[in-house]
């Protein structure tokens, strides 16, 4: 059953609406703003039914608060006919919809419904289009919006951001969006491929290049119809940054050893943590290149300035180990929160991880979450 949450201190219109909507939703009732916050953040409901005017506070703080909520869920706004500029104020803050009082049974269920309905939708397209690139904080909101946009064309994409951002992540996503979702998505991380090596794994080689060499593609004729994604591009040294100018520039490759170029019809994504620009002006990345890798450019932001991300991102790993939002208590909720994750979100779904080894078939305590602060 869908859940939904009522914010007012109306005790009466509590018990009503427990009877009106006991076959469809399951109701959680909180009396003040302050409450209502920490159950967002707590909590993933289908629906907020919020009243403006509470006990403690106006119920537009809670509005002010929904980045920090643990999903976006849906919040209609319960107010009068004659309460215009409220109902504006209300508007310029995210709230999704308004039921003015009094208002009919029939009004109240539709209302809920589509708001609802619309919100499951809006979270599976999510799920399935975007899969691990998990967030709902402005700045993912963008990037979502970004990865839409740059998977309909073919240029190069560079991803830019601190380690454990979710660079490869969103490389996936890119593919997955494009028209090559059919093609194959090669992953190159070249950081970790030894220098005498690098060359033939990128180009590929003949027999007799080398020591024990034989035929055998590269990176680019393998993902060739799909997607190549070159994580740590800025660890290429200058003879393999050569090489790679004239394939994004001739869109072939030539074997090591061979005696033919080879067109490769490949979309190319990199990625990487270091300051390329910077790199540039000190003649360790060459300038023409540069140009090249950074014709789409996206850049992750660190996940301590992802505002809210953390317990949906928290929530989603849950699941991935069995477990959900209600096995986790508020100590150890509080305790994610305050941590600033240098290890951006890698470091939260190990954490995460753990703590769901740690805590066994129990609920996660604030003891199970360990973190590092360097």
């Amino acid at each position: 059953m869908r859940k939904i949450l009522v914010v007012d201190d109306d005790l009466s219109l509590h018990e009503s609406l427990v009877g009106i909507l006991r076959e469809e939703w399951v109701l959680t009732s909180c009396t003040g703003a302050s409450k209502a916050i920490r159950l967002l953040r707590e909590e993933t409901y289908d629906a907020v039914l919020l009243d403006i005017a509470l006990p403690d506070q106006s119920g537009l703080t809670v509005l002010d608060e929904r980045r920090s909520f643990k999903s976006q869920s849906p919040i209609i706004m319960l107010t009068a006919y004659s309460d215009v500029s409220t109902i504006f104020e209300a508007s310029k803050r995210g709230a999704d919809d308004f039921l003015a009082k009094p208002y009919s049974i029939d009004c109240l269920k539709n209302t809920l419904r589509a708001a609802a309905t619309g919100y499951a939708a809006r979270r599976a397209a999510e799920e399935s289009e975007f899969g691990d690139f998990v967030g709902m904080s402005d700045s993912i909101v963008a990037i979502k919006r970004q990865v839409g946009i740059y998977a309909r064309v073919n240029h190069t994409v560079l991803i830019c951001g601190e380690s454990g951002t979710g660079k490869e992540v969103v490389a996936k996503a890119i593919h997955r969006l494009s028209p090559r979702r059919s093609g194959k998505l090669i992953r190159l991380n070249i950081a970790a491929i030894p220098l005498n090596m690098l060359e033939s794994e990128l180009f590929g080689s003949e027999r007799g290049a080398f020591t024990d060499a034989v035929s055998r593609p590269g990176c680019f004729e393998e993902a060739a119809g799909g997607t190549l994604f070159l994580d740590e591009i800025g660890d290429l040294d200058e003879g393999a940054q050569i090489r790679l100018l004239r394939v994004l520039e001739d869109k072939s490759v030539r074997r090591l050893g061979g005696q033919r170029d080879i067109p490769v019809d490949v979309r190319i994504i990199f990625a990487t943590n270091q300051d390329l620009p910077g790199m540039v002006k000190a003649h360790k990345f060459r300038q023409d290149l540069f140009y090249r890798v950074n014709i789409l450019p996206i850049t992750l932001p660190p996940l301590r300035e992802r505002e809210g991300d953390v317990l949906v991102l928290a929530e989603y790993f849950l699941n991935g180990c069995g477990k959900t939002s209600h096995d986790i208590d508020d100590l150890a909720i509080e305790r994610l929160l305050a941590h600033d994750w240098p290890g951006n979100v890698r470091e939260l779904k190990a954490v995460i991880e753990r703590a769901a080894l740690l805590s066994g078939s129990g609920r996660i305590r604030s003891e199970h979450i360990l973190t590092v602060r360097f």
